[in-house]
């Protein structure tokens, strides 16, 4: 890219974004910031959209940035919300930071800023990298492994590729924060985002009752007793700790009946790791055959070696992992990579035994 690039860079008020605009500041290039809201700002008081724009109108002031504040609360409520419920009613375990890349911030903005309003990139404070070799664009991890996010990103558009930049592509986390505690910006203390993408950090449980309704069920232990009740089959996912009683030993939840409205648990962990899955809605080439690939079924966890083949008997393709995984959730996504590229994913579709 030349300084004559005109750059329109998604802002969500944090540290990596705030990174994001310095470091193409210094590359003289043209930048306009992009603030979007996703969620009903003034659900409560303490809403975190207000704080981050607060962050936001202090950095554009401070690099003599425009700013645009863009509402795409409705498209969100739409496009990723009302799937993500659906996902949840069917006992899956939906990942809605993939949804919200791959129909809000990667597609709908995206044509909107570079389609027309004519931006020649957009910009992302992502931890992920592209690189333009002989015509292609190939989708990288970045230089941070730990904050890697190309799990998050793997199936947005191969064509917009083509036009999007990762200025931290190349950094650490941990130099992007002593820059900017350094040079004094307003928002270094401010933690990383967790929670449901664009809503923030909320008691799931207390959150997802305003919209899907209770459903009380039994919950049963490896005797295939019933040791309590639960308050709602879609509040649980499988790995997560269920407490019930001080008499009874720590359990977790390692199988959903949705049909019947029950959960299963164990204080068996070797029940929890799975070695053998089958997937759905894969976006990349090369499934003819049986290949080997590095995969993830989660952001946080390492790179595990996988055997990627079709599956004769349930007639889907499937993955063989090398090293048993923990917590691997239907609805959820794994991703391939081959060396250090990302060439793709699929939805989990179930575990087999």
């Amino acid at each position: 890219m030349t300084c004559k690039k005109k750059i329109a860079l998604s802002f969500s008020g944090g540290l990596d974004s705030s990174f994001s605009t310095f470091i193409s500041k210094k590359n003289n290039f043209y930048i306009e910031v992009f603030f979007i809201k996703n969620w009903n700002a003034f659900e409560n008081k303490n809403c975190f959209f207000k704080i981050d724009l607060v962050y936001v109108k202090n950095l554009c002031k401070k690099f003599k940035i425009k700013l645009h504040i863009l509402d795409y609360s409705k498209i969100y409520w739409n496009s990723v919300f009302l799937l993500f419920l659906k996902s949840l009613k069917m006992g899956l375990t939906p990942n809605p930071d993939v949804y919200c890349n791959r129909e809000i911030k990667f597609k709908i903005l995206f044509y909107y800023l570079i389609y027309i309003l004519k931006f020649d990139f957009l910009s992302t404070g992502h931890y992920s990298k592209i690189l333009k070799f002989k015509k292609k664009n190939i989708f990288l991890v970045s230089a941070d492994l730990k904050k890697n996010q190309t799990y998050f990103l793997f199936n947005i558009d191969k064509i917009a590729r083509k036009k999007i930049f990762f200025p931290i592509s190349n950094y650490l986390k941990s130099s992007i924060k002593l820059f900017i505690y350094y040079f004094n910006f307003l928002n270094f203390n401010k933690k990383s985002s967790i929670g449901i993408c664009f809503i923030g950090e909320k008691k799931f449980k207390v959150f997802i009752n305003k919209y899907i309704k209770k459903k009380a069920g039994f919950v049963i232990d490896d005797k295939k007793k019933i040791i309590a009740k639960h308050d709602g089959i879609f509040f649980y996912t499988i790995g997560e700790k269920f407490f019930c009683c001080e008499n009874v030993d720590k359990s977790y939840i390692f199988k959903k009946n949705i049909n019947k409205n029950l959960l299963y648990v164990t204080n068996e962990k070797e029940k929890l790791l799975m070695q053998h899955i089958l997937i759905k809605k894969i976006n990349f080439k090369g499934k003819e055959s049986k290949n080997i690939y590095f995969t993830k079924t989660r952001h946080s966890i390492d790179f595990n070696l996988s055997i990627f083949y079709w599956n004769k008997i349930y007639k889907k393709y499937a993955i063989f992992f090398k090293f048993k995984q923990k917590i691997v959730n239907p609805g959820q996504y794994v991703v391939f990579y081959k060396n250090n590229e990302c060439i793709g994913g699929g939805e989990i579709f179930k575990i087999i035994k």
